[in-house]
């Protein structure tokens, strides 16, 4: 018998620099095929191998024991400068090899079909044990390219509401195109007979569910000019694209290095640093509608990204694609998770579980956390814009107040439990107590508090028509500029390798520091709102930018999804360098937008347009902003639904539904900045 790797050397270059993986030819081994012989076909079969580490477990290590001076010099000093500091500690190296299970490489093999999975991990740990002393397991299951996988009950359920939703969607366009036909044959009708044929006629009525689900209708959303403030969702859009390249760029450094040929080579030592920063724009009512709107708003798109990663797995493959998409799959077949994410309290469930140090239960889509906080803002933060417009005075004491103790609330799990913030890697000794950092310091709602109320209070000055001299004016963009590079210089000082920022710093950073960056960014939507930055206002306001901040939302939702498609449907080690993130980037990025386009037609728009119809409201405040730069308050009746007249079709051409829920209210919008 005959065994062959698919590798085309051994070892491959980048083992020295700390590679994990050697995928060798994955393609070609699925591929292989013998002649027939005796009405016996032999086919390639893909298995990788693991080589496992004898490991101890976490808790058999006493954390109080002290290092041995020569191996914390000669051994973990180097790992500091190779590694980001990740295995500065011998409990970071043990709790490594317990969350991988002791697997330290992975090794492609291309055999028969013909073998069974036990066979080929006996035969090679009969051969290979014996010379290293290491066990090799072989993975869940060997690939093969004619093996077809069952579908489990929720992927079935998830395939069924997607075609079943495609069908609507494919109705409902054809009603409103063959509307529309019909609406010009009328016309070309009359045009040819004369006006007083039809004079007397009762317009036709379309009704107005027939269109919600309508490609047209809803894509030419998309493209329809808005006189709200359009630079604002411009720069939400460009903000949600730096977001994803961090994903994409943190996701490959961690739970990807795998893939990676030369981490410790190629890996910067800096880690981007996610700006964790929000405002808002308007919001005058706090109901019971406007709360039960904020969920479905929420609720709805949450569920549909649920069913598209359900329905990862079947969307590609490779050698650890079945593994990489278990990352997020596991938690969207955990009803508990689901529960938590419909309840908009995962966040804080993760920070529960690691005090009372248990497991964390793990995100469906990783995103929802974010989405968890904003709406708890959404609820809690409106009531302090009754304050303010029952009493400016007392208003501007409690955001005053609210802003102090939201500062030191950021604060508080350092100094009263005693976690480091997560910029003091290099001095946390385990990867549980950096994780318990992370959910304090990064998922916690505590930590947005500060700018969303800064934000509240720049949306009353804008509502306000707040008026400023010329002077101010210029100090004020001298301030916000100066203050924004001060607080990303801040940033960039806590992630240095050799050592940790000292606490102080960090701690001011979580309070002045972000208050400071809370400002200047309101500021500068302060001007763009009022007319005071015409020339920014009118290049972000580009018209083609349009259909892609409208979609923003939609693509914030489903990044992930083309994350994981990126990251672990690899099937070769690959050398990341600073242009092949942006090569990836730039493809990602129109990826992910026609992935977002489908979501919106799917999911997004048609159940906004349901809502409007449903939450039917009498009368509604908009903000404009005219041209001269002032800011007014116009009421205008807004009906809850609309029946379409055939005869307004050429000019209309769609249900006047409450635009999407940038435009149904006034209402907090988040941008994370």
């Amino acid at each position: 018998m005959t065994v062959m790797d698919t590798m085309g050397r051994f070892l491959e270059t980048g083992t020295a620099d700390g590679k994990h993986s050697s995928f060798g030819e994955y393609d070609e081994c699925l591929d292989l095929e013998s002649p027939e012989d005796k009405g016996l076909v032999v086919k390639g079969q893909y298995c990788l191998v693991k080589v496992i580490l004898p490991y101890p477990s976490v808790n058999s290590y006493k954390r109080g024991d002290p290092y041995d001076p020569t191996f914390d010099e000669e051994g973990i000093t180097p790992f500091k400068y190779l590694n980001g500091g990740n295995f500065t500690t011998i409990t970071k190296m043990i709790e490594n090899l317990n969350t991988y299970k002791g697997s330290s490489y992975r090794l492609g093999f291309c055999t028969p079909h013909l073998c069974k999975k036990h066979e080929i991990e006996e035969f090679i740990n009969k051969v290979l044990y014996p010379i290293t002393r290491l066990p090799l397991e072989v993975g869940r299951y060997c690939i093969r390219k004619d093996k077809s996988e069952d579908l489990t009950m929720l992927q079935i359920l998830s395939v069924t509401i997607l075609v079943t939703l495609t069908i609507i969607v494919i109705t409902s366009t054809g009603i409103e195109i063959y509307n529309i036909i019909y609406e010009k044959s009328i016309t070309e009708d009359n045009r040819n007979l004369g006006e007083t044929k039809f004079a007397e006629e009762e317009p036709f009525k379309v009704n107005p569910y027939y269109y919600t689900f309508s490609l047209v209708t809803n894509s030419r959303k998309l493209f329809e000019q808005s006189n709200r403030f359009t630079s604002l969702d411009t720069i939400k859009m460009f903000v949600i694209l730096h977001i994803y390249v961090f994903h994409l760029y943190n996701t490959l450094a961690t739970i990807g290095i795998v893939t990676l040929k030369r981490p410790f080579a190629t890996y910067p030592s800096q880690v981007l640093e996610l700006d964790r920063y929000t405002t808002l724009r308007n919001t005058l009512t706090f109901d019971v509608l406007f709360i039960m709107s904020r969920y479905m708003r929420f609720a709805v798109p949450m569920l549909g990204s649920m069913i598209f990663i359900n329905v990862l797995p079947l969307m590609g493959s490779g050698p650890i694609w079945d593994e990489g998409t278990q990352w997020v799959t596991t938690g969207c077949q955990n009803p508990l998770v689901v529960l938590f994410g419909m309840l908009f309290i995962s966040n804080y469930n993760d920070q529960f579980a690691l005090m009372e140090r248990q497991s964390a239960v793990p995100f469906c889509n990783p995103v929802t956390w974010f989405v968890s906080a904003i709406f708890q803002l959404h609820i809690i933060i409106p009531i302090l814009i009754i304050i303010c417009y029952k009493n400016a005075k007392y208003g501007v004491y409690t955001t005053v107040g609210v802003i102090v103790l939201a500062m030191i609330a950021s604060i508080i799990p350092t100094v009263i439990f005693n976690i480091l913030p997560q910029m003091q890697y290099i001095l946390i000794d385990s990867y549980e107590e950096l994780y318990r950092s992370f959910t304090w310091y990064h998922l916690s709602t505590t930590q947005y508090i500060v700018s969303f109320v800064v934000g509240v209070a720049g949306g009353y000055l804008i509502r306000r028509d707040w008026t400023l001299s010329i002077e101010y004016e210029v100090m004020g963009w001298c301030a916000s500029v100066f203050t924004i590079i001060i607080v990303f210089m801040w940033s960039n000082t806590f992630w240095k390798v050799q050592k940790s920022a000292p606490l102080y710093s960090v701690l001011l950073w979580f309070t002045f520091g972000k208050f400071g960056f809370a400002v200047a960014i309101t500021w500068i939507f302060f001007c763009l709102c009022t007319g005071r930055a015409q020339t920014m206002d009118y290049l972000l306001s580009w018209p083609n930018f349009n259909p892609f901040s409208r979609l923003s939302f939609s693509f914030f939702m489903i990044q992930f999804i083309v994350v994981i498609r990126r990251v672990f449907g690899v099937k070769e080690t690959i050398t990341m360098s600073d242009g092949l993130l942006i090569e990836n980037s730039i493809i990602d990025f129109m990826v992910t937008f026609c992935l977002a386009y489908i979501f919106y037609s799917l999911i997004e728009a048609p159940f906004t347009n349901l809502m409007a119809i449903w939450l039917k409201k009498g009368q509604k405040d908009d903000l404009l902003s005219p041209p001269n730069g002032t800011v007014h308050n116009v009421d205008k009746p807004v009906s809850g639904a609309k029946n379409m007249m055939m005869k307004d079709m050429g000019h209309v051409n769609h249900i006047e539904l409450e635009d999407d829920f940038n435009q149904n209210h006034n209402f907090v919008e988040t941008i994370k900045i």
